[in-house]
């Protein structure tokens, strides 16, 4: 027997005009998008306004979402219109209903999108590379870092040696929560009170501002800033100058050989 093929549901309702009302910590403005087929892309939080016509004479419609109803305003018989918050990923649908509440018709269902809002990027610009500084020494950072929405705050976190979480020190914090920062810090080598050959991890951490799914942090790369030690050093030396003697020393014997 021949399988039966899925039911194809038609849409019951015109064009879609689909209006954005974005979270007020993406600063992003209100923005309308007409003649769509609904399909709804936009960041968690995000209140969609939708107006479209019906394809028939109705008194009640409404906007499935997941197992919500949400009513829609009814004009004239078949304009329509009505809003939802888009806070997950899924679909809506629209129904129409007699006045006594019996469903006449239901569309199909049409996507909805949730936009990532990806954590912030940073980065330590100057030193390069980890350094091995003396320990009466200063040493200057230089930072950067960007967010698609805001950053609310960036930071320099280190572990000094022995420690088991890493210390936290604000760099910038701005209540304007700027795309991007940078900048230069100052970092106080004595201030952290460190002893020959210790070497101390550090990277920057910068945090965004959502508001809506809490929020998130990015970080840089790891570097080590490495205290000098003259006796290390001086382990090195001697052990350099004797690896290069037992060569020189080999060397002969293959010549007198």
């Amino acid at each position: 027997p021949q399988a039966k093929s899925a039911r194809i549901v038609e849409p019951i309702t015109g064009e879609i005009q689909l209006t954005y009302l974005y979270p007020s910590y993406t600063r992003l403005p209100t923005r309308t998008v007409p003649d769509t087929n609904g399909e709804i892309s936009a960041p968690r939080g995000t209140q969609v306004k939708l107006e479209t016509r019906a394809d028939r004479e109705v008194d009640k419609a409404s906007v499935l979402v997941g197992n919500s109803e949400l009513p829609l305003q009814v004009e004239g018989g078949r304009a329509l219109a009505g809003e939802l918050l888009v806070n997950e990923p899924g679909s809506y649908r629209f129904r129409f209903e007699s006045a006594r509440g019996r469903t006449l018709a239901e569309g199909p269902p049409i996507p909805i999108a949730v936009e990532a809002d990806a954590a912030p990027k940073a980065e330590i610009v100057a030193p390069a590379t980890d350094l091995e500084v003396d320990p009466k020494s200063d040493v200057t950072l230089r930072f950067e870092a960007q967010d698609d929405y805001g950053l609310s705050e960036i930071a320099l976190m280190y572990k000094l040696p022995g420690a088991t979480k890493p210390q936290r020190l604000v760099l910038q914090r701005d209540p304007e929560t700027p795309r991007r920062g940078a900048g230069e810090y100052r970092w106080d080598i004595v201030s952290l009170g460190l002893m020959a050959g210790d070497r101390v991890a550090y990277y920057v951490e910068a945090t965004d501002n959502d508001q809506i799914s809490g929020v998130k942090t990015g970080v840089s790369r790891t570097q080590y800033l490495k205290i000098y030690s003259e006796a290390e050093h001086h382990r090195q030396i001697i052990g350099q100058i004797e690896e290069d003697w037992e060569k020189l020393i080999s060397l002969l014997a293959d010549r007198l050989e």
